[in-house]
């Protein structure tokens, strides 16, 4: 568990590095917890899976991720959309 509390410049580079996750691997769908995995190598300070979660759901109100349900399950499978893919080329974050 965390008990820090993360600073703005913390929420800030964890929803750039989630879009810029997604970016790189579009054209598939990721699990919170194949996020997590990737970025917590990447990252240089701690976060929870809700500050995670966050930040995807921060992408998604501004229109640069989406998720869709496992069709068997409440798996929820996160990706890039279109206008993610142009926020990153056009080096809008």
């Amino acid at each position: 568990m965390n008990d820090k509390i993360m600073t703005a410049m913390e929420k800030e580079a964890l929803r750039h590095a989630v879009l810029e996750y997604l970016y790189a691997r579009e054209g598939s769908a990721h699990t919170l917890r194949m996020v997590r995995r990737w970025l917590a190598s990447e990252m240089d300070f701690a976060f929870t899976d809700d500050e995670l979660l966050a930040a995807l759901l921060y992408q998604k109100e501004a229109g640069n991720a989406v998720f869709v349900f496992d069709p068997d399950g409440a798996t929820k499978w996160w990706q890039v959309t279109r206008n993610g893919v142009l926020r990153v080329e056009r080096g809008i974050q």
